[in-house]
């Protein structure tokens, strides 16, 4: 791929969730390989990367200690770590006793004392490193830090993460590392986990069972469900779609007795927190206009919150030197994200900075499992006007005069001037939204072009790339710019070029995704303009 680029305006790409993967001059040395494995209660994760910047990586099944055990932990792991070597084209048939210079292991269920020191004799054998030599096992959270390494601003962090369970933990800077240095909740689901999937499954099926024994001493025949709110008669649909014989009388026993849900030979107890988690679901579906799901989501958020807010009293932890990083199924929930972080930051203030990750047994599109992407419509300029005049104060107010900044989004993020952009029939906007928020948008042009590309013919420029503060680093401006190079070929071009303003850092690291876009056939072919004096001023 060719890579060039000029002096831009400010303007362009200020949020791009990628990361360069780095290169060697030294091609004659063997690739040293690292391995990360993400072992969380639903899924193990091992990715293996060689200095080259090749990557490789393999997915398995339930891998928190604590309930699967130490063999099937150890085997699960065994397996992915196999597997990824397998298909790693520097390692294929290598033992991974010799393939890796660094692993770090996160793994659910490592805290338990008990459990640690064979856990790390076992991986010690398994990747033939001590722990002092290049292995590193910790709880699978700990991995979620690891994005704040390059920024030296942040001196603590707080992990919050919300899934089947909840838990925070607190972390402190030693040089480019973090290191824990407190935990609140993670009591598990007998004990606590307020405010977790489970906890408000949980609450959602208890007010449907008390609603069922209201119906039942009614003498008020199945079919009769009146009797049953609104939200109760939802969550007793959604155990019949899974069971036509539950009924109000049988909905207790069919949520006892092991569970069909997902059941791929999980014991009883996993099968039956399964099940009662799954009711979370239908609870957060009806919050908008169901008075009772509401009440049991803000109890919820409260009690999540509250993990925060006892880790930042009980430290002293100052919010703006501290960044939250929110993880787990539950934070890929805007509704609830956005409730939680509104109750922490008005008893804690604002933090440093917020990012969602995900965590654990979260894959990406499990993180955003609502979003879709759609061409910008004239009625959507109020909303992208208001995200990208957010997303670019906050990328490049500390890069700009307030008057200039001020000057700048009242000429270029208006909604007017949106929308006559996109009421143009040269401009194209794909909008990714949640129900009615719009969380990232991709703008393309056809009518520019820079000196030092004149001669590129069929080309389109990618103008603008936004993503919402809470939706960095999940994928979302690759999906975006996934479609805009879908879009390009549609409309007949075969190059897409971008420029990027010289001080805007999110903008380096673009040229990761971006060079895995295209053939130059049938697809387009991006052009990253890097370069000042390639194009002059």
């Amino acid at each position: 791929m060719t890579v060039i680029r000029p002096k831009q305006d400010a303007g362009d790409t200020p949020v791009l969730n990628t990361r360069d993967t780095g290169n060697t001059n030294d091609q004659n040395r063997p690739a040293a390989l690292v391995l990360c494995v993400d072992a969380g209660g639903t899924s193990c994760k091992a990715a293996t990367l060689s200095v080259d910047g090749e990557l490789a990586s393999s997915v398995g099944g339930p891998c928190n200690v604590s309930t699967v055990g130490l063999d099937t932990t150890l085997a699960t792991i065994t397996a992915v770590v196999h597997d990824a070597l397998g298909k790693h084209p520097s390692t294929r048939g290598q033992s991974p006793a010799a393939a890796f210079a660094k692993v770090w292991v996160g793994l659910a269920g490592y805290d338990r004392p008990t459990l640690q020191p064979i856990i790390n004799d076992a991986l010690a054998q398994f990747f033939g490193l001590s722990l002092n030599g290049g292995l590193r096992v910790s709880s699978d959270i700990d991995l979620l830090p690891a994005c704040l390494m390059s920024e030296p601003d942040i001196i603590s962090a707080i992990v919050l993460v919300v899934g089947t369970g909840s838990v925070a933990m607190s972390y402190k800077r030693r040089g480019k590392d973090f290191e824990r240095v407190g935990r609140v909740g993670g009591w598990g689901r007998l004990l606590g986990d307020d405010g977790s999937g489970y906890a408000i499954g949980r609450e959602g099926i208890r007010r449907t069972l008390k609603g069922c024994d209201a119906h039942a001493l009614r003498k008020s025949t199945a079919d009769e469900l009146d009797s049953l709110s609104p939200l109760s008669r939802e969550i007793l649909r959604h155990f019949q779609r899974q069971n036509v014989e539950c009924t109000p009388e049988t909905l207790l026993s069919h949520i006892l007795i092991r569970s069909t849900i997902g059941n791929t030979g999980e014991d009883d107890d996993a099968s039956r927190t399964k099940t009662i988690a799954s009711a979370a679901s239908v609870v957060f579906t009806a919050v908008e206009k169901d008075a009772e799901a509401k009440q049991i989501v803000e109890s919820g958020a409260s009690s999540v919150a509250e993990l925060v807010r006892m880790l930042v009293k009980e430290q002293t932890i100052n919010a703006g030197q501290c960044a939250l990083v929110l993880g787990g199924s539950l934070m890929g929930n805007i509704m609830y994200r956005e409730t939680v972080y509104g109750i922490i930051q008005e008893h804690c203030g604002k933090f440093n900075q917020q990012q969602t990750r995900p965590c654990g047994d979260q894959s990406n599109s499990q993180m955003l499992p609502n979003f879709r992407l759609r061409h910008g419509k004239v009625e959507d300029a109020m909303n992208i006007s208001t995200l990208g005049s957010r997303v670019f104060t906050h990328s490049f107010s500390a890069l700009m005069p307030s008057e200039d900044l001020k000057i700048y989004l009242s000429q270029s993020y208006s909604a007017t001037s949106i929308a006559a952009e996109l009421d143009d029939s040269a401009v194209t906007f794909i909008v990714a939204t949640e129900g009615s928020a719009i969380l990232g948008f991709v703008q393309l042009r056809r009518d520019t072009s820079e000196r030092c590309i004149d001669d590129l013919d069929d080309k389109i420029q990618l103008q603008r790339l936004y993503v919402s503060e809470n939706h960095q680093g999940l994928g979302l401006g690759k999906q975006l710019l996934l479609k805009a190079e879908e879009e390009a070929a549609l409309m007949g071009f075969k190059n897409i070029w971008l420029a990027s303003w010289e001080l805007n850092p999110n903008a380096e690291r673009l040229e990761h995704d971006v060079e895995g876009l295209g053939d130059g056939q049938i697809s387009p072919k991006v052009v990253l303009q890097s370069s000042v004096s390639q194009c002059g001023k």
